[in-house]
C-alpha cells in the first residue's frame, strides 16, 4: 500500500509521461467522473488518452475494452461483481491491462471478493487530485494502491469481526459462513452434511448469542463496528 505525501504530484506526473497510457474510466455518477477525467487531462500529458466507458451499453463494454487495447480500466463497484468479473476476464485477453475499483466506505466489505479478481487497486470515491495521480502512476508501473481511508475501514470491519465470530462454536462458523454467503439453508446443510433442522438450529443460536432475529441483522453486525 501507498502513503501519499504532498511531493507525490510531481513524482507521479513524471512517471505518467515515461509512456503512453490507455485509461478507461466508468464511474456512475456523472459529476464525479467528469471531475476524475479534468484531474487526468489537467496536466496536458499528450500520452494519456482517456475514454469514457460509461457512454457504451454494458453489454459492449468488453468489446470497447478489446479494441481499445486499454492499460488500465477505473471500474465503479455499482457495476456489480458479475459485470466486474466479466470485465476482469476481458482486461486478461489484453496484455498488461489493469483494473482498479472505485468504491466507497459502504462497500468496503466487497474488498475481498474484488481482490480474488487481481484487482490492482483500490480508489476512494472523491479521491484527491495527488492521490489519484499517485495511485494510477503506482499502478501503471507494476504496483498496487489501497486508499488510506479504505484500507482503514477495511481493518476496522476485520478486526471487528473477526472478535464476533470468536463467539461461535466450529459448527456454528460454518453456518455463519453459509448466511453470509448467501446461501439457502438446504445448501449450507449439504455442503456441511447436517440436517436442516441442525442449521435452523444453529442460526437459531447464533442470533440469540447476538442478540438479533434475522439475517439482515446478522450481516449488518458483522460490518458496521
Amino acid at each position: 500500500m501507498f502513503i501519499v505525501n504532498p511531493y507525490d504530484r510531481f513524482i507521479s506526473v513524471m512517471m505518467l509521461t515515461k509512456k503512453s497510457f490507455r485509461i478507461g474510466l466508468y464511474i456512475c455518477d456523472q459529476l464525479e467522473e467528469q471531475r476524475v477525467k479534468d484531474i487526468l487531462l489537467g496536466y496536458e500529458l499528450v500520452n494519456l488518452l482517456v475514454f469514457n466507458l460509461r457512454e457504451e451499453s454494458i453489454n459492449n463494454l468488453d468489446k470497447t475494452i478489446l479494441s481499445n487495447s486499454l492499460d488500465l480500466c477505473i471500474l465503479d463497484v455499482k457495476l456489480g461483481i458479475n459485470t466486474i468479473e466479466k470485465l476482469q476476464y476481458t482486461l486478461l485477453k489484453v496484455s498488461e491491462s489493469k483494473l482498479v475499483l472505485y468504491t466507497d466506505p459502504e462497500n468496503v466489505d466487497l474488498l475481498p471478493k474484488f481482490m480474488e479478481l487481481c484487482s490492482k487497486g483500490f480508489i476512494l470515491q472523491g479521491v484527491h487530485e495527488t492521490e489519484l495521480l499517485f495511485a494510477i502512476s503506482a499502478i501503471l508501473n507494476e504496483g498496487i494502491f489501497i486508499s488510506p481511508l479504505l484500507a482503514d475501514r477495511f481493518f476496522q470491519i476485520y478486526l471487528h469481526k473477526r472478535q464476533i465470530l470468536r463467539n461461535f462454536s466450529p459448527k456454528e462458523l460454518l453456518v455463519v459462513n453459509g448466511l453470509i454467503e448467501g446461501f439457502s439453508y438446504k445448501q449450507i446443510a449439504e455442503q456441511n452434511q447436517i440436517s436442516i433442522n441442525a442449521v435452523r438450529d444453529y442460526v437459531k443460536k447464533i442470533y440469540r448469542k447476538l442478540n438479533i432475529q434475522s439475517k439482515g441483522q446478522l450481516l449488518y453486525k458483522l460490518h458496521m463496528p
